[in-house]
């Protein structure tokens, strides 16, 4: 009995899968395939786009905790009035890219979708799509 409505359940979800990629083939006048091939490859993209953002900020935190670590290196844990403007700077990069280091592992998932099943990514954002 649950293999049967289970079946069902797929037959309905692969038709409205199938229906919505026609449909949207069919609105930009190609082929659904083609539609599909875009999508796999836009997850592709997605990964490489995260893991660039991914490098950036793990860069920016470097430099942030080396100026932070050499301002408070030099004056023995209190930073020098002339350096001031330099370490409130430095804490606020620092916090503004925490926030995007923590944003770039929360969308990890996508990067190892994008990596290594592009095909998953493309059919789970076509299942979004039709929702």
């Amino acid at each position: 009995m649950k293999s049967d409505s289970t079946e069902v359940l797929y037959e309905r979800v692969y038709d409205d899968f199938t229906e919505a990629l026609s449909a949207i083939g069919d609105s930009l006048a190609i082929g659904a395939e083609h539609v599909y091939a875009i999508l796999v490859r836009q997850q592709i993209v997605n990964a490489y786009v995260w893991c660039f953002i991914f490098l950036i900020s793990s860069i920016i935190m470097i430099i942030c905790l080396t100026i932070l670590f050499n301002i408070l290196g030099d004056s023995h844990g209190d930073p020098e009035p002339k350096s001031m403007p330099k370490f409130v700077a430095s804490i606020i990069v620092g916090i503004l890219n925490c926030i995007l280091f923590i944003t770039c592992l929360v969308q990890m998932n996508i990067v190892f979708t994008g990596f290594f099943n592009p095909e998953y990514g493309a059919i789970k954002e076509l299942m979004n799509l039709i929702r």
